[in-house]
């Protein structure tokens, strides 16, 4: 994997470490956005492009491992496809995405920095960009289905998905671009978090 500028006055071992880190950052967002998708895009980038993947994804390179995100991805669509049961699935999905995300990164993240700070970083990365980033898609869909009743959710589970998938192939394609772009969502996500929760308190009545 090769960024498509002259790079020859960085460091190898700290580009190798920036290009894991926003590598690993963008693939968790996308895990934020679906858990499964984000996989059986890399896989099928490996198995049907013939794309070089990292040797930390190599696993994805492989026919059973697209057949099992295909299904897997084909269920997770289908249930988020469901008016109400949708919002019930992100509840349940928010711990599957920030674990998805704590491992994607910790595999792409170069281990010359050790075991401890490889995984304390894939956990604050990683875990922390999936899960703020399934927090703005969960209360998206809430607001959906506040105001449409629902039907306006399968639009938003389509955009979704479809931005998960383009997230993990733009992140193996330009990396350090994914990674930027996805810390900005990630940022904005957080800021949205904070003013909900901020409207939340103030909404809620005074004790006194």
């Amino acid at each position: 994997m090769t960024l498509p500028v002259d790079n020859t006055w960085i460091p190898p071992i700290l580009l190798e470490d920036a290009l894991g880190l926003f590598l690993g950052i963008a693939l968790s967002a996308a895990c934020g956005l679906r858990v499964f998708v984000p996989f059986l895009a890399v896989s099928a980038l490996g198995v049907l492009g013939g794309w070089t993947l990292p040797p930390s994804l190599a696993w994805l390179d492989r026919e059973p491992a697209l057949a099992l995100f295909a299904v897997a991805s084909a269920l997770e669509i289908g249930a988020y496809s469901l008016p109400w049961l949708d919002n019930l699935l992100d509840a349940a999905a928010a711990p599957l995405a920030i674990a998805a995300g704590v491992l994607v990164t910790a595999a792409v993240i170069p281990d010359d920095m050790g075991p401890l700070a490889q995984w304390t970083v894939a956990a604050i990365a990683g875990g922390g960009s999936a899960g703020i980033v399934k927090s703005l898609t969960s209360l998206t869909r809430l607001a959906s289905t506040a105001t449409t009743g629902g039907l306006a959710n399968p639009f938003w589970m389509a955009l979704e998905s479809l931005a998960a998938a383009l997230l993990a192939g733009g992140a193996l394609a330009l990396p350090i671009l994914a990674g930027a772009l996805t810390l900005g969502l990630v940022t904005y996500g957080l800021v949205r978090l904070i003013l909900f929760l901020r409207s939340r308190r103030s909404a809620q009545p005074s004790s006194e």
